[in-house]
């Protein structure tokens, strides 16, 4: 008599047990069959065996086993029993003694599925007397969905090797990043330039200049401003942790996509996520306007950023305002982007309204800030800028709607340069500190009919 313990608890009894004076059965004791008590004899086994044995036929024994064994492997289909052939005899006419039943059991540490042999369809039941041969598998194969590797997209798409186009990436993007940051880790402009060149599914041929750039640029401000760790809409897909991580459009407030919206009495729904495979003109906020047509996998430059109140984090870099076609940057209400409006800001030459009020900016505001000529909303309020207000304010002749208040500027108010602003018609206000530390919040208001 053995006893073995499966990986699943089971207590199972292999040998000979003789019944009565009749003959031999193989048998298997269950843990159902065993007492309470914790710790068992050798005596106490054989005497719960010889009971069961006596009080019972053999023939409704092998029944209730066998019903047993159809219940055990639609619980545990990786775990299968296979009946003992019945023992030849000699000559004489005696029955050897036989061998000790196999018994498969899984190994605990082996795992019990497989994505090719599925665990929800139990094994088929083993006929009484016969085996199954060890050679053919117990379920049918799966073939596997085999994917084009990306070096042969890249090599079909591109006409070069991965490593061609990740050379002519890095010497594309060189023209508006410093090569220094764009290989050092953990920097966003390494990590925008690891997702383009090794994750992103659109891939994107070096050769395609203007649209390597702005999908980098789009991925720099992604990284740049903890897209991965604080955005509460939009996030990318491998940057989700639980079904918290939404992405609606709902938190979309651009003029154009609004009236869109209501147009087409759009419902909420989902919208796409940055970093997707798709266009990145359809990613939340972003917006290329009516020319682009959705699924289209051409440049479209893009017109519209409207990323406000998704708890964005960092530092506006020169990347993220290297659009020279936008003509709304919206990144408001987002409370923690620090750091100073950079001074490239006069690359979005076509840039008619700039929001990035109620935040943390510090520091002057650029005098390239006031080369925007087609500036109709200048909205800073709300951050801790500094700094006196340059007379060059004054060139923004389309200026129509100011919002300076809120923050500590100082220095006396270019009186002059605000009269020169003939379409402006809203409140201004400010603080000016004086040279005795006073400050004064000014309003300033200015009627479009003088």
């Amino acid at each position: 008599m053995r006893l073995v313990v499966s990986a699943f608890g089971v207590l199972l009894a292999v040998g000979s047990v003789t019944a009565g004076d009749s003959s031999s059965s193989t048998m298997r004791l269950r843990r159902k069959d065993l007492p309470s008590d914790s710790m068992m004899t050798g005596t106490t086994l054989d005497s719960l065996l010889e009971d069961k044995v006596q009080n019972q036929l053999v023939d409704e024994v092998d029944l209730l086993l066998d019903l047993e064994d159809e219940r055990e492997l639609e619980d545990f289909p990786m775990s299968m029993s296979i009946p003992t052939t019945p023992s030849p005899t000699t000559a004489s006419g005696e029955t050897p003694t036989p061998t000790a039943t196999p018994v498969l059991v899984p190994d605990p540490t082996t795992p019990t599925a497989s994505p090719l042999m599925p665990p929800e369809t139990p094994s088929p039941t083993v006929p009484s007397g016969s085996t199954i041969p060890t050679s053919q598998p117990i379920f049918e194969t799966l073939a596997p969905t085999v994917a084009v590797p990306r070096e042969e997209t890249i090599l079909m798409k591109c006409g070069v090797s991965g490593l061609e186009r990740s050379r002519d990436i890095l010497t594309e993007l060189s023209s508006i990043s410093d090569p220094t940051v764009l290989l050092t880790p953990s920097t966003p402009q390494f990590l925008a330039r690891d997702w383009l060149d090794n994750r992103d599914g659109a891939i994107i041929c070096a050769s395609e200049s203007a649209h390597i750039q702005q999908r980098f640029k789009v991925a720099v401000l992604y990284y740049g401003m903890a897209g991965p760790s604080s955005w509460t809409n939009c996030k990318a897909e491998e940057d989700v942790i639980d079904s918290e991580d939404l992405c609606l459009y709902q938190d979309v407030r651009s003029t154009r996509r609004l009236l869109r919206m209501m147009e087409e009495n759009w419902n909420e729904e989902e919208a796409v996520r940055f970093l997707s495979e798709k266009n990145e003109c359809e990613w939340f906020g972003l917006d290329c306007g009516e020319a682009y047509s959705v699924g289209s996998t051409s440049f479209f430059p893009l017109l519209d950023i409207d990323l406000g109140g998704i708890s964005m984090s960092g530092s506006i870099l020169p990347e993220m305002v290297a659009f020279p076609s936008l003509e709304s940057l919206a990144l408001d209400g987002n409370r923690n982007i620090t750091g100073t409006i950079p001074s490239e800001v006069d690359a979005m030459k076509e840039l008619k309204f700039f929001q990035v009020d109620d935040n943390a900016l510090t520091g002057e505001l650029p005098e390239s800030l006031f080369t925007l000529s087609k500036l109709i909303s200048l909205d800073v309020n709300a951050n801790m800028l500094t700094g006196t207000l340059s007379e060059s304010i004054g060139s923004l002749k389309s200026l129509e709607a100011l919002q300076l208040e809120n923050n500590s500027f100082g220095g006396l108010l270019p009186t002059e340069a605000f009269l020169n602003l003939k379409n402006l018609g809203t409140w201004i206000g400010f603080f000016v500190l004086f040279e005795s530390g006073f400050k004064l919040f000014l309003v300033l208001y200015r009627n479009t009919s003088s």
